[in-house]
């Protein structure tokens, strides 16, 4: 089965980083389709896919490093009732999330991904109605210093402002999907996590989970209002000190 790399940048500098562990794959793919500057994600996503000419593709974001046989992997749990073929990341702050994923290319004849707070899981949704179902894959055994489940990492770039303005979007997509253990269960992963950045995701996914966003949000983050009050706050010398001293008491307790 022919599978596309289907890459989304921002013009990251990580983007090279992506491609190359997309040729590196056990399987290869027949070709690598970059897609790049185009916002919000669904945008993104359904410009790509009008390149896409193989049964399957992976998308691949900027910030992903897929592991070598993270395609010969997803295509083994290929089903004719299969539309989406998920697979976990690795992180810093989340130490494991969702995901690269492998689509069937033939699913986006019926349905595209619309402009959505929660493009993914709202594609999943309507590609269900359409009898299409998903699956999650994983290998025999661990590789790559990763468990059966992980087939990558996902290594973005965590500034402030990424941080701050990514969490925030994912509070607003689990206010919307109504989900409030998952918030919770991230509440305690980011309290837990020694990471500088930890703090600012906490903030962030607290602002979004009081927001009452129904659109795309996915794309070039820039500095809003909230984010310049909370950035003026945090560089308070006070502020700062109580800060190194709660990292140091998490790293402590790690």
């Amino acid at each position: 089965m022919e599978v596309t790399g289907l890459v989304l940048s921002m013009g990251e500098k990580s983007t090279q980083r992506a491609i190359e562990s997309l040729k590196k794959q056990t399987v290869p793919c027949k070709e690598i389709v970059v897609v790049e500057n185009m916002s919000p994600f669904y945008r993104a996503m359904n410009k790509g896919i009008k390149k896409v000419k193989t049964p399957f593709f992976v998308q691949c974001d900027a910030d992903m490093v897929l592991d070598p046989d993270c395609v010969e992997t997803m295509l083994k749990f290929v089903r004719k009732d299969i539309g989406i073929i998920i697979g976990y990341l690795n992180d810093d702050l989340l130490e494991r999330i969702q995901a690269v994923k492998m689509f069937r290319s033939e699913c986006f004849k019926h349905v595209r991904f619309s402009n959505h707070v929660s493009p993914d899981t709202d594609y999943i949704y309507r590609l269900k109605q359409k009898g299409w179902d998903y699956c999650f894959a994983r290998r025999q055994k661990s590789r790559y210093d990763h468990k059966p489940e992980v087939l990558g990492a996902h290594k973005p770039e965590y500034t402030p402002l990424y941080t701050y303005e990514k969490f925030k979007l994912e509070g607003s997509r689990m206010r919307d999907r109504g989900v409030f253990q998952e918030f919770l269960g991230y509440i305690d992963k980011l309290g837990k996590n020694p990471h500088p950045m930890a703090p600012v995701a906490l903030v962030g996914i607290c602002q979004g989970i009081v927001s009452a966003r129904s659109k795309d949000g996915l794309m070039r983050y820039k500095k809003k209002k909230d984010f310049k009050l909370f950035e003026q706050y945090m560089n308070s010398k006070k502020v700062r000190d109580d800060f190194l001293i709660s990292r140091n008491d998490a790293k402590e307790e790690s």
